[in-house]
């Protein structure tokens, strides 16, 4: 599955499902040289090293050729 996550500063990244469970993801991040493991606690998403993160869309199977790369997309203030 093809995700798109949402940083508390805004910041998008793309990623890609590697396997995941009630409470942990593995997911390939654009950008990123290893997987990185999102725990779910208290209801929260959070990166490996603790900060949270929003699941914010979750497509299954390839994402579409015509969907912009986000990785650098800020939300506006």
């Amino acid at each position: 599955m093809y995700l798109i996550l949402c940083d508390t500063n805004g910041r998008r990244w793309e990623g890609l499902l590697f396997a995941a469970s009630e409470d942990r993801m593995r997911v390939v991040v654009r950008g990123r040289t290893d997987t990185a493991e999102l725990t779910r606690r208290q209801g929260q998403w959070t990166w490996d090293n603790g900060a949270p993160v929003e699941v914010e869309s979750v497509l299954a199977g390839r994402p579409p050729a015509q969907l912009p790369a986000v990785q650098s997309y800020r939300k506006a203030s």
